[in-house]
């Protein structure tokens, strides 16, 4: 039962190993993962910079921006 309870520890100590392991690696993927997006939306304003499209894009969000201010202003002067 000596040789049992051994093999049962060392089962046990590579099993949290293991598993120490494994939560390593899902918080690598995931971090690689958040990290893809952003690398790709960086890429697309690097290349269309030179003939205006992000201006333009930033230009309408902005516009949509206080689009939605006003509305929120007008709909906020309503409530009692």
């Amino acid at each position: 039962w000596y040789v049992a309870v051994l093999l049962g520890l060392a089962f046990i100590f590579f099993g949290i190993l293991v598993g120490l392991f494994m939560i390593g690696e899902i918080v690598h993927v995931s971090l690689t993962a958040s990290i893809r997006l952003p690398m790709k939306v960086i890429d697309f304003v690097d290349a269309k910079t030179p003939d205006g499209t992000v201006g333009i894009i930033g230009f309408l969000l902005l516009l949509a921006g206080f689009l939605f201010q006003i509305y929120a202003a007008y709909r906020g002067g309503n409530v009692s």
